[in-house]
């Protein structure tokens, strides 16, 4: 930025303050955008963000700290990023601290290396704002409520009754808390969330019956986490469906035919007909069978219910290389929220009843090294796996958790651990500052799961229906207005674009204070009979607005 106003016109302006709420790696990729695009605008006048992070440790967030666990990403080094428009920027801060990134290409590291990535890059975005003159403040803070005030600033106040004040605000809350099991919450030996691992795992009797809730990504975590500390007891998951997640084969870059965003626009006439379930499977078959290649659809859909049979299939298949399917799930990162957005709502809602486990089982595969650990533990019949979950007990006389199963004989268990991940629906969120955003009106509920936003902006819809100008929301907590909220590079782009529009707001506020002065300056002057020689003409936020796109850099 250069420096154009004096130290004392700085300091008596007030500064725009960005609060970020949760600084995980989605408040971490909001901060390092929101850095950059303050830089590239040349905001001269006072900005501070106040990221607003329970732990006081911004950066890897639940997900990617440090564990005692050998947790491994499921998605490679060169695969993941934090920085929209640089998906390799993991891989490259590899080689930037160790010297030697190219034996890493296709591996799936551990998460808290990733964790120490994010780290890292908090700190630089936070070293480049000072060095620009934008005030970056961590604060350890668990924020329970946010109010609007009269003059439209937004009021946060903290489970310990500190305050923060913010003229914008960024809700990158994560994985959300559960109430689901809120029975069992206080009941020993209950979990209500695998991660740290160590929670669950210190004092744990080593033959100790486990029960496991899910069985998708955090559910393998968990027995993963099990079987590396040495436990020698039984463990056992219990899910609805019970759908393990399928394996990862050797990833190849595939590029969109049939299902583009031109063509998504073109069959909606540009969002003037809703698209239909049965439409966007048939597009996606077309897809998968470009260059000839086949996919036996009825084996992907009819998942194997005996997980011995359906892991050794997918060993195999996942063994002889790349699979199209696979490669056009990922490209379909680019699309997918158009084509949630533009499918009609009963479809919307029959997929998430009727397909969603089995989608996701295969939408988000684990390593192949997990399968492998988890085959031979379901083949020595130390793992189980059922469906049919109905409910779950505490027994207070034998002091154990019951599973009940509508498959089966109940499954009695010593410790339980719900591994079923972030909630979709408010109404099992366990978040007093959900609770608050949604009884003040400034949030309202989606029909589909999480709060309402609006697409294109991710701005929060109140309960009035009116969408609040510069509150905004990314991840976990927008889910039914998007679909897959828990995918890094769908979040990142989010980040990207609502950091934009902050700044962009910043800038316009900057010009429209600048030219406030102009006018002041002009009759002070003039009534001094002085001459004025303005440094900006009157009028300057209307002529620079016009060319904002080309100070950015678009």
């Amino acid at each position: 930025m250069i420096p154009i106003h004096s130290e004392r016109e700085r300091k008596r302006k007030p500064p725009r303050t960005i609060a970020v709420i949760g600084g995980g790696a989605v408040g971490t990729s909001v901060l390092v955008h929101l850095i950059d695009e303050l830089c590239n605008l040349y905001i001269h006048d006072p900005v501070r963000i106040v990221v607003l992070e329970k732990s006081g440790a911004p950066g890897p967030g639940l997900a990617y700290q440090a564990d005692s666990a050998p947790y491994l990403l499921n998605r490679t080094a060169e695969t993941m990023s934090v920085v929209h428009g640089k998906i390799r920027d993991f891989h490259e801060w590899i080689q930037g601290n160790s010297g030697d990134g190219q034996g890493l290409e296709g591996q799936f590291l551990k998460r808290e290396m990733f964790g120490r990535y994010l780290r890292d890059r908090f700190q630089e975005a936070r070293k480049r704002a000072q060095e620009k003159g934008v005030e970056v403040e961590v604060v350890p803070f668990e924020a329970v409520s946010v109010q609007k005030t009269a003059d439209g600033v937004y009021r946060i106040d903290s489970s310990d009754g500190a305050r923060c004040n913010a003229d914008y605000v960024v809700f990158c809350l994560g994985n959300l808390p559960s109430r689901k099991f809120r029975a069992l919450l206080n009941k020993p030996g209950f979990f209500n969330s695998p991660y740290p691992s160590a929670k669950f795992s210190q004092g744990l009797r080593a033959d100790a019956r486990v029960g496991i809730l899910g069985a998708r990504l955090s559910a393998v975590d968990t027995v993963m986490a099990l079987a590396s500390d040495g436990h020698q007891g039984p463990i056992h998951l219990a899910a609805r469906q019970a759908m393990l997640p399928s394996l990862r084969s050797t990833q190849e870059q595939h590029r969109l035919q049939r299902l583009t965003a031109e063509q998504i626009r073109s069959l909606t006439n540009f969002g003037r007909r809703k698209l239909r379930l049965a439409e966007v499977v048939g597009l996606l078959a077309q897809e998968v069978g470009e260059n000839g290649s086949t996919v036996n659809w009825n084996a992907l859909l009819q998942h194997k219910a005996d997980p011995i049979a359906f892991l050794r299939s997918e060993l195999e298949e996942s063994g002889r290389g790349p699979r199209k399917w696979q490669n056009v799930g990922v490209a379909l990162n680019e699309v997918i929220e158009l084509l949630w957005t533009n499918l009609a709502p009963e479809d919307q809602k029959l997929f998430l009843d009727e397909f969603y486990s089995l989608v996701m089982s295969y939408r988000v595969p684990i390593p192949r090294e997990n399968g492998q650990r988890l085959l031979k533990l379901l083949e020595s019949g130390q793992v189980s796996v059922s469906a049919g979950l109905d409910r779950v007990e505490h027994d207070p006389r034998t002091r154990q958790f019951v599973l009940h199963r509508t498959t089966g004989e109940p499954v009695r268990c010593d410790v339980l651990i719900n591994a079923t991940g972030s909630v979709h629906r408010l109404a099992d969120c366990a978040s007093d500052l959900v609770a608050d955003l949604l009884r003040s009106g400034l949030a309202s509920e989606h029909s589909l799961g999480g709060m309402r936003v609006d697409f294109e902006t991710s701005r929060l819809i109140r309960g009035d229906g009116q969408i609040e100008d510069n509150a905004f929301a990314v991840g976990n907590l927008t889910f039914g207005t998007h679909l897959f909220t828990s995918v890094l590079e769908l979040n990142v782009r989010k980040a990207y674009e609502i950091a934009r529009q902050i700044a962009t707001e910043v800038f316009h506020h900057t010009l429209m204070f600048r030219e406030r002065e102009s006018y002041v300056h002009a009759y002070s002057h003039l009534a001094e009979n002085a001459p004025f020689h303005p440094a900006q003409p009157v009028g300057v936020a209307h002529s620079l607005s016009h060319d904002l796109v080309h100070v950015s850099g678009e």
